[in-house]
């Protein structure tokens, strides 16, 4: 009776998939066996030449940051004293079985730079309160009324200068749209 003699696990190199798992072989690799996928291995791989490439001189780094200097430098619109905030979306009450969404885009333009440097730094609060107060806005909306651009805009202009703490920014509100 003969033993097939198991393979050494530890020598297996978890960077580099078996030669059969690139050619589509028959046969298993000994990383396959004990559970570390295909994808788990071309994952590691990757890591691998990441940590590689940085520490030859870490050139990726460089391409990154003029990308994001780049993209900085772009602004979607509004002036330099705009700052453009994400969409928020509150669910409407269902109108005999379709649910619809509240979509708001909007953006705040603040001339101060002062108080502009505050905005960036209390985006969250910002969005958190918009949010808040749009979700209960909208749970108040009749089933098949339409949204009320006017009030939207005051209640957001005293959510703002409330949490800012002080007046100056103004809100500016782009698109409010129900699907």
């Amino acid at each position: 009776m003969t033993h097939a003699r198991k393979p050494d696990l530890l020598k297996a190199d978890p960077c580099r998939p078996s030669p059969t798992l690139r050619s589509g072989g028959g046969d298993e690799s000994a990383l396959t066996r004990v559970g570390v996928t295909p994808n788990a291995q071309r994952r590691g791989a990757l890591v691998w030449l990441v940590g590689l490439g940085l520490g030859l001189g870490g050139n990726f780094g460089v391409v990154a940051s003029a990308a994001a200097g780049e993209d900085k430098a772009k602004k979607k619109g509004g002036g330099l004293s705009y700052i453009q905030l994400e969409s928020i979306n509150a669910s409407l009450r269902p109108v005999a079985g379709h649910r619809k969404i509240l979509s708001i885009e909007s953006g705040l333009d603040v001339p101060d730079g002062g108080l502009r440097n505050r905005v960036q730094q209390s985006r969250l609060l910002l969005r958190d309160a918009y949010l808040r107060w749009l979700i209960v806005y909208a749970a108040s909306l009749a089933p098949d009324a339409p949204p009320n651009p006017d009030a939207i805009a005051t209640e957001m202009q005293r959510e703002t200068d409330q949490i800012l703490g002080r007046p100056g920014a103004h809100f500016v509100l782009g698109t409010v749209m129900v699907n």
